[in-house]
């Protein structure tokens, strides 16, 4: 799956999981270990690949 979700990394985008117990929005920096690091407006969270349902690339907000 880590190979799929390559293609994300530097996009801004919708991550969601596999039971929908929760989503998260914002740029996918990293594929690392089974681990994907994504920069939102509320810092950095890591999330387990194994537990991702759906990824969504998402346009860009502007100010």
């Amino acid at each position: 799956m880590s190979e799929m979700l390559q293609r994300f990394i530097g996009k801004y985008c919708a991550v969601y999981s596999f039971d929908d117990s929760f989503g998260v929005v914002g740029e996918i920096t990293a594929l690392t270990d089974g681990w994907m690091e994504i920069k939102t407006k509320n810092g950095v969270k890591l999330l387990n690949v194994e537990y991702i349902k759906m990824v969504e690339e998402r346009p860009v907000k502007k100010k």
